[in-house]
């Protein structure tokens, strides 16, 4: 707007001087109506090209919004792609199906269900059988994604929800054993992974059911006391 203004006050500079009083001091450049009409015609110029100017800011900046709009969706489809093409698919299909067939490096097929799972994904007693090796594998190279999935949100390449509906609902399944899965990714370090999954309420409402028995169970042993 102080563009608008200054340009406003340029064009209509010589009307004004023309209207002047002569003991203002002020020399017009003319008293001639061709004059006034002229710089009238200035001044309607002078509004049309500071609007097209605005205008043409606008689209300049919605065009902007939708380059970044793209590339923020090209970049959740990468990092989905992944998905397909990784160890971190199987570890997906563990959390969705129990007692699904899985080949090992042996060669050996195995069925694997939700309890196995949960007993592979310790952080003590590692004495791991060739399943459960398989097993970890796979979920850390789920957890890496997730770590990259949340350094693209925390930047700005990706938006939170595209990536929450696509994945949010395996986080919903990890909730349901939420201290095994927290655990494993606390212990080896997967930080931001633990943060992408704090991003799904169903995961923070745990969080929250957790602490409120943690603190009702040291009242009461405080009460005992």
């Amino acid at each position: 707007m102080n563009g608008l203004s200054s340009m406003c006050a340029f064009v209509t500079s010589p009307l004004a001087r023309a209207s002047l009083p002569p003991e203002s001091g002020a020399v017009p450049f003319s008293e001639g109506p061709w004059q006034v009409g002229t710089s009238i015609v200035a001044i309607i110029g002078g509004l049309i090209a500071a609007f097209k100017a605005v205008q043409e800011m606008g689209l300049a900046r919605r065009q902007r919004e939708r380059e970044f709009a793209w590339n923020q969706a090209k970049e959740c489809a990468a990092l989905l792609s992944q998905l397909d093409s990784s160890a971190a698919s199987s570890a997906l299909l563990m959390l969705d199906w129990s007692n699904r067939a899985y080949t090992l490096a042996s060669g050996d097929v195995v069925l694997i269900n939700a309890e196995q799972v949960h007993r592979a994904l310790r952080t003590t007693a590692l004495n791991l059988t060739a399943t459960e090796g398989f097993i970890r594998d796979r979920f850390d190279a789920l957890f890496g994604l997730f770590e990259r999935v949340e350094r693209a949100i925390q930047v700005g390449l990706v938006r939170e929800e595209d990536l929450l509906s696509s994945l949010g609902y395996y986080i919903k399944k990890m909730a349901e054993a939420q201290d095994t899965f927290e655990n494993f990714m606390a212990t080896y370090g997967y930080r931001q992974a633990l943060q992408f999954a704090a991003r799904l309420p169903a995961w923070r409402f745990n969080e929250t059911v957790r602490r409120q028995k943690y603190e009702k169970g040291a009242e009461t042993s405080q009460a005992e006391g």
